[in-house]
């Protein structure tokens, strides 16, 4: 998987996000893995829904447009549940619970993915 950071302008949000590139990346996502103290997301391309079957923890799901517009938030979403992003939702960033700040991001704001 490829690295990236993620910044709003120049503000830096998270250090590591990991973009997701085969299937099998996209099928697993963050399931069955630790969470670990360190924040970190995984960044889905071409995605408009996700699940959390099989999670160990919460996440926090940013759904974005094309464009990498914030266009909908869903915070503490629990293992065993599924959330759908709706019309102009192209990409979807996962974070566990808590790695981004509420009042950090908001919908509008535009995502900035730098590759390391």
């Amino acid at each position: 998987m490829k690295k990236a950071a993620v910044y709003v302008g120049s503000l830096p949000i998270l250090p590591e996000v990991y973009v997701v590139e085969t299937t099998l990346e996209r099928m697993r996502g963050f399931m069955m893995r630790p969470l670990t103290a360190e924040p970190c997301g995984l960044f889905i391309p071409d995605c408009r829904a996700i699940h959390t079957f099989f999670m160990r923890f919460d996440i926090d799901i940013y759904f974005l447009t094309k464009d990498f517009a914030i266009k909908g938030i869903v915070r503490r979403l629990k293992p065993w549940r599924t959330a759908i992003g709706g019309v102009g939702v192209d990409s979807v960033l996962e974070v566990p619970c808590g790695a981004i700040p509420v009042f950090l991001l908001h919908e509008g704001d535009i995502l900035n993915f730098r590759f390391v």
